[in-house]
């Protein structure tokens, strides 16, 4: 028999549980011992999974996946499966474990799971998947790693950049799909936000090196904000400057503005730059400026179709989180506003 048919909603569920669990031990002082040696190791893959940016996905997913909150996410789907699906998933690699979410989501709704993981993320992200399996000997049946061409699926959910985007739309067009491209995130300022709000910034921007589709990349503030108010609270950050893949890029994006003679600010690790672009390169924040807030809520509809989250005070975007909570999404927060169980229900 077909081990995705034999395991059950509520098993699926404790799997989920157990596995958070698993994270949390590894992630303990006893289980360090374990955990560190591999985080160093992926450093050497890919040096923009730092120990400590990997630790932090880890512990994001460890705090994610406890019994209240697995069971509020699925608690509204229905999960009796009478015919499991191989649904295929082409994950990225912009950040340790982006493709985790995608993966749990087939599992949990009752299918069978073709991961095709981003060369950078190609050990991670499976080992994760082991841990699960680990956990619920079951499912080993239900996850394969895909090498090679990919074949024998039924639904596919693919994420991307714009491009390879439509280049997914084509392969993929005669299965249902969900197909993801390029997004980012935005910040809303006021003017009067507190030092602790603005060091909530400080994570929106700088976690992950700022390169995730919930990374803030432009923030909107009045024109009589103080920037040097946003450069202390990006202070903390200040070790970013030792890491050479992030150096580069700063110096590099500093070094264009000033031949192109382009007025910015900088703190010596961040870019300050006036621009109605939403989308900014690393090392460099783009500022937007307003006199009325009025002229925030166009501004927002204008880049809607390009925007994953709005931090800010009050809720001004159909995806919206308080400062300094856009790097810490429920398991209910699918990306593009797209839900994933519920497609996956209909597979």
């Amino acid at each position: 028999m077909d081990a995705t048919e034999v395991l059950g909603p509520e098993a699926r569920k404790r799997a989920l549980v157990l596995l958070g669990l698993r994270l949390r031990s590894l992630l303990s002082a006893e289980g360090q011992g374990v955990l560190m040696p591999l985080l160093e190791r992926e450093v050497l893959f890919n040096p923009w999974f730092t120990v400590e940016f990997s630790l932090r996905a880890l512990s994001a997913w460890a705090d994610a996946l406890t019994e209240a909150s697995v069971e509020a996410w699925l608690s509204g789907y229905e999960l009796e499966v009478s015919e499991p699906k191989t649904v295929a998933v082409v994950a990225a690699g912009n950040l340790p474990l982006v493709g985790l979410h995608d993966a749990l989501c087939v599992l949990a709704a009752g299918h069978r799971l073709l991961l095709r993981p981003s060369q950078d993320d190609a050990r991670l992200l499976p080992w994760v998947l082991a841990l699960l399996v680990d956990v619920e000997p079951r499912w080993a049946d239900s996850v394969r790693i895909a090498e090679g061409r990919m074949a024998d699926f039924d639904a596919v959910i693919a994420t991307g950049s714009n491009n390879s985007g439509r280049y997914f739309e084509y392969y993929f067009r005669r299965y249902p799909h969900i197909i993801r491209g390029n997004r980012t995130s935005m910040a809303v300022l006021e003017g009067d936000e507190t030092e602790e709000e603005l060091s909530g910034l400080a994570d929106d921007v700088f976690l992950y090196f700022g390169m995730g589709c919930r990374s803030v990349t432009q923030i909107v503030l009045p024109h009589s904000f103080d920037v040097d108010r946003l450069f202390g609270a990006f202070y903390r950050f200040k070790h970013l400057q030792q890491h050479n893949a992030y150096a580069n890029n700063y110096d590099y994006q500093r070094s264009l503005l000033l031949m192109n003679q382009r007025p910015f600010l900088e703190n010596g690790f961040i870019v300050a730059l006036d621009s109605e672009a939403i989308h900014s390169p690393v090392g460099v924040i783009h500022l937007h400026r307003y006199d009325d807030p009025s002229q925030v809520a166009e501004h927002i509809v204008a880049h809607a179709p390009s925007l994953q989250v709005v931090a800010s005070r009050r809720p001004l975007f159909e995806r919206s989180c308080r400062l300094g909570q856009t790097q810490n999404p429920g398991l209910w927060d699918y990306a593009d506003g797209v839900d994933v169980m519920g497609f996956l229900e209909g597979c």
